[in-house]
């Protein structure tokens, strides 16, 4: 009897997790545009809903720009010294695999200011 539970529990684990992979979804941050100098990314990711498994990819040339998650706080003030976590490969991928608010913001000097920043919600 337990081997048939734990049989059912494990096709269940897989049906669900195949389900949550298929469904997830790439977004490419400032699609064409990349991330850069633009302030345009509000705009961007006003229309498109996020989900916990999706997958947010950064496209940038390597040294000219980073990719800073920071908190609320950081975001709103262009403070790069602090960041959850950092990136810098020039092909950033960032998976969303929690719910809330994610701010991300280019800790090079002036870019933030400029508008190189993106806040999304994950739902």
């Amino acid at each position: 009897m337990a081997l048939q539970n734990n049989a059912a529990l494990l096709i269940f684990v897989a049906i669900t997790f195949c389900a949550v992979s298929v469904s997830a979804k790439e977004f490419v941050d400032g699609d064409a545009k990349g991330w850069a100098v633009v302030p345009s990314y509000k705009t961007w990711a006003k229309d498109k809903e996020f989900s916990i498994g999706d997958v947010l990819v950064f496209n940038y040339k390597k040294g000219e720009h980073d990719v800073l998650r920071v908190n609320k706080e950081s975001f709103e003030s262009c403070n790069a010294l602090s960041p959850l976590s950092t990136n810098e490969s020039g092909e950033d991928i960032v998976n969303l695999m929690e719910p809330g608010e994610y701010y991300f913001i280019c800790g090079k000097p002036g870019h933030c200011q400029d508008g190189q920043k993106l806040s999304i919600r994950v739902a």
